[in-house]
């Protein structure tokens, strides 16, 4: 390993050096969350750590830095290609498979995704020593905590493990934007944000409703919304209520047009996206510690991110939702399109729930969106029930009484067995 490079990049140089001081790209700001400190940095030893992709297992040291040369040279040519062009001009299939490539890597590679593994790991076990402690059973399984260098073993594998989170981010609505204020774009070493407006909308590749960002220069940055997204913006559309903004956005996803911001608030934005789900450090062609000190004033936990992902206690529901609304609540994610429904619960069991809903043209359009993909009710942000691949049966539709239930019948035969043998116990 002596004619190795030890300096290991999780953020490429190609990218730094966009978002530099200088015109040599040399140096960059660097803001380090923890310590709440800016500073300037070389990009060589930016968005990097010593020996970060070397795995030692069994007395011996495995460099794998290697792995990431090839994706790295292609960053840099898509990239370069995007803002010498400030389009997707002459992008073909390929060129758009390698972008989502990039992305997809980019979010894996990064710190904040080891410790999310080793968070993850960790509670797991944690939850098995406990099941093992309260049943008094010595047994452990074989279930052991990754080491460290697991961890870095399994997140460098993860990183190129892609081809499904390549397909689902090519079905998504793709577009450019470009930042035409006076304040830049940030970038950080989680660079790949994610953002969800709706009130039941998660944090990830596959959570209906994400938009994907990541920022590929001061100016320029690339973005992916979920089709649905796009679905529900067209039908505005179609309807003549889209407004301005909204407009511009489907033009961009629909057409090869960028974004164009002008307002410096959607760029401060963008920006907060970056700090807040960033690891620890944020760079930067200009000194934003005033920006980054008053968001951590307001979210003090995000100096010391882990993980992005929280695991409710094990045989209970998730963590109550604070964004959804009191009372009860329907979501259903159809084929095309996911919609939040307020209802009234007349009854429930284990296999359907009877509800009345006066919002008969959302209901419309949800009852047009077969087949349906899944089905969750919320009762006072608490999720209550959830069932894949159900059904809605109009029970009285001039009382607008309604049943949500399984589509597939043999679950009722599974019920039935269950009661059953509940009987016979009795």
């Amino acid at each position: 390993m002596t004619n190795e490079s030890k300096k290991h990049h999780y953020l490429p140089q190609s990218i730094l050096k966009r978002f530099s001081i200088d015109s040599k790209g040399k140096h960059i700001y660097v803001f380090d969350k923890q310590t709440e400190k800016s500073y300037t940095s070389s990009i060589l030893n930016s968005g990097s750590e010593n020996n970060y992709n070397t795995v030692q297992a069994d007395s011996q040291e495995f460099n794998f830095e290697f792995l990431f040369q090839k994706i790295d040279y292609l960053y840099a040519e898509i990239t370069k290609k995007i803002i010498d062009q400030g389009s997707f001009k002459g992008f073909d299939s390929d060129d758009f498979a390698s972008l989502a490539a990039i992305v997809v890597n980019q979010l894996r590679r990064t710190n904040l995704e080891r410790s999310t593994i080793d968070y993850v790991n960790k509670e797991i076990y944690n939850t098995i020593e406990k099941v093992i402690k309260d049943s008094k059973n010595n047994h452990t399984n074989g279930h052991e905590r990754f080491t460290s260098e697991e961890v870095k073993a399994f997140s460098i594998i993860n990183a190129f493990d892609i081809e499904e989170e390549i397909f689902l981010l090519l079905k998504m609505g793709i577009y450019l934007i470009k930042n035409d204020t006076d304040i830049p774009f940030l970038t950080s070493d989680t660079p790949v944000v994610m953002d969800n407006n709706f009130e039941y909308g998660g944090l990830g590749i596959y959570e209906k409703g994400i938009e994907i960002y990541l920022p590929i220069s001061p100016q320029f940055m690339v973005s992916f919304c979920c089709p649905t997204i796009l679905y529900k913006l067209q039908l505005k559309a179609d309807f003549g209520i889209l407004d301005h903004d909204a407009a511009q956005i489907l033009r961009a996803a629909q057409e090869d047009y960028p974004l164009v911001l002008n307002d410096q608030e959607n760029v401060k934005f963008y920006n907060s996206l970056q700090i807040l789900q960033s690891y620890r450090f944020v760079y930067s062609n200009t000194d934003n510690s005033s920006l980054i000190k008053a968001i951590i004033l307001d979210n003090p936990k995000i100096k010391f991110n882990q993980t992005n992902v929280r695991l409710g206690e094990m045989g209970k529901g998730p963590p109550p939702n604070k964004n959804l609304p009191m009372g009860d609540v329907l979501i259903i994610f159809g084929n095309k399109d996911h919609n939040m429904l307020p209802v009234k619960i007349i009854s429930q069991s284990q296999e359907r729930i009877e509800f009345k809903c006066e919002k008969s043209f959302l209901l419309a359009i949800i009852l047009n969106d077969l087949p349906y993909e899944r089905a969750e009710w919320h009762c006072d942000q608490s999720l209550r029930w959830a069932i894949g691949k159900p059904e809605i049966n109009i029970i009285d539709q001039a009382n607008d009484l309604y049943e949500l239930t399984y589509a597939d019948k043999k679950m009722f035969q599974i019920f039935e067995l269950i009661r059953n043998e509940k009987k016979k116990k009795e």
